[in-house]
């Protein structure tokens, strides 16, 4: 009989590139042993160095913009579309603008300057 491990919930809030790269860089194993939470209102990550580029016509949208509830699907990680309104770290909880409250045992925040 295979032992159910108890899965460490990482709560990510903020579709940024650091997020992005930590949920590609972590291994099979790692992601075995986490319950991984992206909260972010936004549903793509755009790389701001491209933008001149892209208003330039030198790139398309599909090159400039990560999907991120498609990263999410590929590595196994939970996305929501939602903004969080209330963290309450002494709870460890984070209340989204539509009422749920997603809890947590890490959090990290890595928002970026714009709406991306």
């Amino acid at each position: 009989m295979k032992k159910q491990l108890l899965k460490t919930k990482l709560l990510l809030i903020g579709g940024s590139l650091t997020h992005i790269c930590l949920i590609n860089k972590l291994s099979k194993w790692e992601l075995e042993r986490l319950k991984i939470i992206l909260i972010t209102p936004f549903p793509f990550y755009y790389y701001l160095e491209m933008a001149a580029g892209y208003l330039e016509g030198v790139f398309t949208e599909e090159k400039v913009a990560i999907d991120l509830a498609k990263v999410c699907q590929r590595k196994g990680v939970h996305f929501i579309a939602a903004q969080s309104i209330r963290i309450d770290a002494k709870g460890r909880g984070v209340t989204l603008d539509d009422g749920r409250r997603i809890e947590f045992d890490i959090l990290s925040l890595n928002l970026e300057p714009f709406g991306c």
